[in-house]
C-alpha cells in the first residue's frame, strides 16, 4: 500500500457546489459526524497520504478510508483536531481542487501543533474520487505541475 501514485489533473466535472462540499465536509469532521464526513466521498475513493508522512498509504475504497478516518478520530481525540480552511483553489480548467488549510491542535503528547496541510481533490460524477495529502501548498502545486490556479474560496474578512 505504500506505493506512490503520479499525479494528473482530473478527467471528471467539477460540481457546480464544490465548495460547499468542502465546507460541509470539513465541519461535519468538527462535529465529528463521520457519515456527513465521508458523504462527498465516492464509494471508490482513493486517499493518498503517502506525500504527507514518511509511512504514508493509499487507502483505496470507502471501507479503507473509513477505517483510516476512524483511527484518526481516535488518535485525536473528540475536541483536539481542527483543520481550518485558508482558500479553496481549482487548477485551471480541470476537476482538481486544492484546499489549503491550517491544522490546529495537540499530538498525542500534548505538544500543541500548528501547521499548513494540503489536501489535492479530485473529482468524478460530483464526488471526491481522489485525494492526496501534502504538507505544504508549494509541494502540492509542484506535484500538479500546472501553474493555472485561481482562488475559488476565502473566508470572509481574509
Amino acid at each position: 500500500m505504500n506505493e506512490r501514485a503520479a499525479s494528473s489533473p482530473g478527467t471528471g466535472i467539477l460540481p457546480p457546489d464544490v465548495v460547499d462540499q468542502i465546507r460541509s465536509t470539513n465541519d461535519a469532521w468538527h462535529r465529528r459526524d463521520l457519515e456527513a464526513t465521508l458523504a462527498p466521498y465516492a464509494d471508490e475513493i482513493e486517499w493518498d497520504t503517502t506525500e504527507a508522512y514518511l509511512d504514508g498509504q493509499v487507502y483505496r475504497g470507502m471501507p479503507a478510508f473509513r477505517a483510516y478516518l476512524e483511527e484518526v478520530l481516535e488518535r485525536w481525540g473528540e475536541e483536539e483536531h481542527r483543520l481550518e480552511i485558508q482558500e479553496i483553489l481549482v487548477v485551471d480548467d480541470t476537476s482538481v481542487v486544492v484546499v489549503h488549510y491550517r491544522m490546529l491542535g495537540r499530538s498525542q503528547s500534548g505538544v500543541p501543533i500548528d501547521a499548513r496541510w494540503v489536501h489535492v481533490f479530485e473529482f468524478r460524477d460530483g464526488k471526491i474520487s481522489r485525494a492526496q495529502n501534502f504538507t505544504s501548498l508549494d509541494a502540492a502545486v509542484e506535484s500538479l505541475g500546472v501553474a493555472g490556479l485561481t482562488r475559488i474560496w476565502k473566508p470572509p474578512g481574509d
